[in-house]
């Protein structure tokens, strides 16, 4: 039980993090060389904890409130998540974050490294949410 609470704790902190950062898409903290995505989401009415970190190499690590699950992406997964990356078929999140934040706020960051850079980029569609959810139902 140690382990999850360290969970918890460290997603806490993440939040924190995300709630200090800025929202242009350029003003975020660096990824690990190693890392291809992150996704963050907490908060809410039902207090979501969610991390999923994708690294270079197609291992994932997910996290949530149910536990943590370890994994590797199809090949296809991952070269189609790359292409998406590289070619920019992104926008950047520029969502305003209200301060002080209402107590049920959501807040969702998916965080890519691109050519040495860090952005954060929104998801509303395209293959990272779809590749998310899937991630996710496999974690179940």
């Amino acid at each position: 039980m140690a382990h999850r609470g360290s969970s918890i704790v460290a997603l806490s902190v993440a939040a924190t993090c995300l709630a200090a950062a800025g929202c242009d898409g350029s003003s975020v903290e660096p990824l690990s060389e190693s890392v291809l995505l992150e996704y963050l989401r907490v908060g809410g009415v039902e207090g979501a904890q969610d991390l999923l970190t994708i690294y270079k190499n197609g291992t994932f690590d997910y996290e949530s409130r149910a536990g943590r699950h370890a994994g590797r992406l199809e090949d296809d997964e991952l070269r189609a998540l790359e292409r998406h990356i590289a070619n920019g078929h992104y926008e950047l999140d520029r969502t305003p974050r209200p301060e002080p934040r209402p107590v049920d706020w959501l807040d969702a960051s998916c965080t890519i490294s691109r050519d040495g850079e860090t952005v954060r980029i929104e998801i509303d569609e395209g293959p990272i949410p779809d590749l998310i959810r899937a991630i996710q139902r496999r974690a179940d």
